[in-house]
């Protein structure tokens, strides 16, 4: 504020120590100007903080540091969990996240103080999720995971432990860790499951399909000549479906048709009564035929919840039936005396859906239908009849030529009724 040859410098206030620089102008009488210019020292009790403005949760200390005008004066820290004071500096260790304000009041040599706050932001992870399950030999990126921190905005800042995964097993539960540093204290974790689905175990699956060829061969004394056995070929696997782990399995049935293939000999061929004396026929001999592999595979997908049969074929049995009429003298000459016939059987099996419905009843008593398909198989059996006949011929005394018929029915044809088989869960 100038007034005449003096001025007073009042209200200023510097938020520092600073030079001011006032300038006076004298005017002579003449008109004549002439100017000085004057520097003041203002001297100011001031402090700053300077170190880092974020720390992971229980991550080494930072340091802060308090500079403080004019020199020589003392600091006092505030009373902050996780702070160290020692004179100027401090050391500063995150216990819980968040915003942590830390002041520090700087006394100077004339007893003037003056507090500074330094703010430092407590982070840690607070969680991490990720897939449930992966297929051995995966590789994960970090973007494959959803992390988050604490608090929120720190996530650039966070590394993963573990993005390969492997197993020599069917499968191995791993820790996947997210961590800000070298402390293990607010590190996340999540657990993923490898499967290996290509290794795979054996499954016992035993179900019995029953042997309807040898009814017909019943009839004639062989009904124990063919037999079918069964070859299990199943195995279960885990797999990774987005759900998490489950476990699946699959394989195949093999039904094989063996045959004892013979000659038997059953009973003869009569001969008309007046033809007789002159000749004589064979026991019939029977010879059977036939081999077959019927195959029914099956899988359960545990991703899906399904359940799938598929295949089938024919098992069949050739059966053939001969002999020859002779003479009974010497006199008397066969022409032509052979008795034959064949047929066969035929058991079939298929893979049919099949609907099933239950009546569900409530506490009101009301009833309601609920169906649904199942797979089953079938078997259906029919053979044609085997009759075994023959034009015959004879020459007596060379001179008369008989002829006749001869034949013998072993079995007519016939057919039995469908049966069905449950096929047995593989879940």
């Amino acid at each position: 504020m100038p007034n005449g040859l003096t001025a007073q410098l009042t209200g200023y206030k510097p938020s520092s120590s600073e030079y001011i620089y006032v300038t006076m102008t004298y005017t002579s009488p003449k008109g004549k100007k002439c100017f000085d210019k004057k520097a003041i020292w203002v001297c100011m009790c001031y402090v700053k903080i300077s170190g880092p403005i974020k720390v992971k949760l229980d991550d080494p200390p930072i340091t802060l540091t308090a500079e403080g005008y004019p020199t020589g004066g003392t600091y006092a820290w505030s009373d902050t969990p996780g702070l160290a004071p020692n004179g100027s500096s401090a050391q500063f260790t995150g216990q819980s996240p968040g915003d942590v304000t830390i002041e520090v009041t700087y006394t100077d040599p004339d007893g003037k103080t003056c507090p500074e706050t330094h703010t430092v932001t407590v982070f840690g992870v607070g969680s991490i999720t990720g897939p449930v399950c992966v297929e051995s030999g995966t590789i994960l990126i970090y973007d494959d995971f959803t992390i988050v921190t604490n608090p929120i905005g720190f996530e650039d800042l966070v590394t993963i432990s573990l993005l390969v995964f492997s197993t020599l097993s069917q499968y191995e539960k791993v820790t996947v860790t997210a961590s800000c540093g070298p402390g293990i204290t607010d590190d996340a974790t999540t657990i993923i499951t490898i499967v290996n689905s290509n290794l795979k175990a054996a499954k016992n699956i035993s179900f019995e399909i029953p042997n309807y060829l040898n009814k017909p061969l019943d009839l004639i004394g062989l009904g124990d000549k063919t037999d079918i056995s069964l070859g299990y070929n199943f195995s279960n696997f885990k797999e990774c479906c987005g759900f998490g782990m489950s476990e699946s399995s699959g394989g195949s049935l093999v039904c094989k048709l063996s045959i004892d293939a013979g000659p038997f000999t059953i009973v003869g061929v009569p001969i008309p009564p007046k033809f007789k004396e002159y000749v004589a026929a064979d026991a019939l001999n029977v010879t059977l035929s036939g081999e077959g592999n019927v195959n029914i595979t099956g899988s359960y997908k545990a991703c899906e919840n399904n359940t799938t049969w598929s295949g089938g074929g024919d098992l069949t049995a050739g059966v053939n039936a001969g002999c020859m009429v002779k003479a009974k003298f010497p006199k008397v000459i066969v022409l032509k005396g052979k008795i034959a016939g064949s047929t066969s059987i035929t058991e079939k099996l298929s893979i049919e859906d099949q609907t099933v419905q239950r009546i569900t009843t409530n506490l009101g008593g009301l009833t309601g239908d609920v169906s649904g398909t199942i797979k089953i198989l079938k078997i259906t059996t029919n053979w044609g009849g085997l009759t075994a006949s023959g034009s015959i011929a004879i020459l007596i005394r060379k001179r008369k030529i008989l002829y006749f018929e001869a034949s013998r029915t072993c079995f007519e044809k016939g057919d039995l009724k469908p049966v069905t088989i449950n096929l047995p869960p593989l879940k």
